[in-house]
């Protein structure tokens, strides 16, 4: 979920028009145990949020592409 996040930065920055969350973005790292999280005393609920709404936009799209060969 978060690698879509990381994809869509890279694809197309400018559509992320949000200042918290690119606040946020700036600040999300890997910590020592690999996982991907906000840095200590920052925030990453909009990083989550955005993760989750490109996952289920993926989902979305796959389910038409099948109906559409079905």
């Amino acid at each position: 979920m978060i690698s879509l996040v990381g994809e869509a930065t890279i694809a197309d920055p400018c559509p992320f028009q949000s200042k918290r969350l690119l606040r946020e973005l700036r600040t999300f790292i890997r910590n020592d145990a690999d996982r991907a999280e906000a840095a200590p005393g920052e925030h990453d609920d909009t990083v989550m949020a955005m993760g989750i709404a490109l996952y289920v936009r993926d989902k979305l799209a796959q389910d038409q592409r099948r109906k559409r060969v079905n």
